[in-house]
């Protein structure tokens, strides 16, 4: 009826006339890309080392689980490494909580390995330990930051956990192509999964 609307006005319903255009996203711009995480691979561990190739061309980071290692004998020393690279190329610290809430820090700045246990003071005694990590920037040409955070029965306290924070850096500016799980002692079970991650 000719008023004038501004962004104060009410508006009456009884004198709205027409209809609405169809809206569809055909027409937006500048939004973010999507990320996203998808399951590259799943793998079931039945030996003492076992080698997953990734193909990594399309994603930034590599995201990983491993749950359930166990050994025909309580598990000693177990070994992350990438590209069968076993050189002093891994940099890590990590921070400890024992099943007694003591608590402990240690690094090695020449390490050959990453490790999903407490390596030169525990292993794990049964198959109750879960771990996630994460590998930042697998194509950069850069090293690479890593986080992994680990949780176990604690084999000197008995039903209480075993914590274990890592974080680090692996030297190598190789992009990413493979993954490598080992142990000092022989693997008879466990399950790794890997997402490439936008």
């Amino acid at each position: 009826d000719g008023t004038l609307v501004t962004s104060q006005s009410t508006l009456d319903a009884t004198k709205l006339s027409g209809n609405l255009p169809a809206l569809n996203g055909s027409a937006l711009t500048n939004l973010p890309a999507g990320g996203g995480m998808t399951l590259l691979n799943t793998t079931t561990i039945t030996n003492n080392s076992t080698s997953i190739s990734l193909s990594l061309s399309s994603y930034q980071h590599l995201y990983g689980t491993i749950t359930g290692l166990v050994g025909a004998s309580a598990l000693s020393d177990c070994y992350l490494r990438f590209n069968s690279d076993s050189g002093t190329n891994y940099i890590w610290y990590r921070e400890v909580q024992n099943g007694d809430e003591g608590r402990a820090t240690g690094g090695d700045r020449d390490a050959t390995a990453f490790y999903p246990n407490g390596v030169g003071f525990a292993g794990w005694p049964n198959s109750q330990n879960v771990h996630q990590f994460t590998l930042f920037d697998v194509n950069s040409g850069a090293r690479k930051l890593f986080e992994m955070f680990s949780v176990g029965d604690d084999p000197s306290y008995s039903g209480h956990p075993l914590l274990i924070m890592t974080k680090g850096q692996y030297k190598s500016t190789a992009a990413i192509t493979s993954l490598q799980l080992s142990g000092a002692t022989a693997f008879t079970g466990g399950e790794v999964k890997l997402y490439g991650v936008k």
